[in-house]
């Protein structure tokens, strides 16, 4: 069986960005959590980012998440908004990173960051940040979504964020986070 998938606390999350520290390395990893949590990208997204997917909006910035391959031809790419501490936080990566085309988050080599790199990064933040459960890439996402839905209760804002084709897999998605959040206010219930 399948476990519910268990979101993050804003509280969590920005303990995650806490524990990336300073430098080239620190300032990128920051970019890319705050990229996953405040856009609710899948992992291959944010790792497949390029600068020209980014351009000024208001006080932030538009992104614009390409289809993954194998979806359906046709389908244009998703667009989200970032707020403008979101786009605080890339412009110091972009600084570091330089104005070149290409990749957004690279290595010191300018090799794409890989998937796998996130897995292993995630739970090492969320350790050193005292978080004692799962914490992976997905787990943002599911933040990102739950945070959404209790922001606007539009399931189909929340749909058109997460790239979802159909309706019902968001309603499978947020009814699944509902499962985590019905644990989380019943067990906080104290006899009277």
């Amino acid at each position: 069986m399948k476990r519910p998938p268990q979101p993050l606390t804003s509280e969590e999350a920005r303990s995650l960005l806490d524990q990336c520290g300073g430098g080239r390395v620190g300032l990128r990893n920051r970019a890319l959590v705050v990229v996953l949590w405040r856009c609710g990208l899948r992992a291959f997204e944010a790792c497949g980012l390029e600068l020209k997917d980014l351009a000024a909006y208001g006080k932030g910035y538009r992104v614009t998440v390409l289809r993954p391959k194998g979806h359906e031809k046709g389908k244009p790419p998703r667009v989200i908004g970032v707020a403008y501490d979101v786009k605080e936080i890339l412009d110091e990566w972009i600084v570091i990173r330089g104005e070149t085309p290409g990749p957004l988050f690279t290595t010191s080599n300018r090799q794409v960051i890989q998937t796998s790199y996130l897995r292993q990064l995630l739970p090492q933040l969320a350790m050193r940040a005292g978080i004692h459960r799962r914490v992976h890439p997905h787990a943002l996402r599911h933040t990102f979504a739950q945070e959404l839905y209790d922001e606007t209760k539009d399931i189909r804002l929340v749909q058109a964020a997460l790239g979802h084709d159909n309706i019902s897999t968001t309603e499978r998605y947020l009814a699944a986070i509902g499962a985590t959040q019905m644990v989380s206010v019943t067990s906080a219930r104290t006899f009277q």
